[in-house]
C-alpha cells in the first residue's frame, strides 16, 4: 500500500471519528445541512482512498504471480 494513501485513509477515518464525537457529546448543530455535506465528502474521499489501496494491491498481486 502507497504510504501517501495510508495516511490519507488515517487522517479520514480520524476527521470521521471527530465528526462523530462532536455530534454524539449532544452538541447542538447550528447548520445541519452543512455538517451533513462535510461529512459526506469526507466519506467520499475515503471510499476513494479505499479504491486506491484496493487498485495497489491488486496491482502488487498481479506482479508478484
Amino acid at each position: 500500500m502507497n504510504c501517501a494513501t495510508a495516511l490519507l485513509q488515517n487522517a479520514l477515518v480520524t476527521e470521521l471519528k471527530c465528526m462523530h464525537d462532536y455530534v454524539t457529546e449532544d452538541r447542538c448543530l447550528q447548520d445541519v445541512d452543512s455538517f451533513e455535506k462535510q461529512y459526506a465528502a469526507v466519506l467520499v474521499q475515503l471510499d476513494n482512498a479505499f479504491e486506491q489501496v484496493c487498485f495497489t494491491i491488486l496491482k502488487a498481486t498481479e506482479y508478484l504471480s
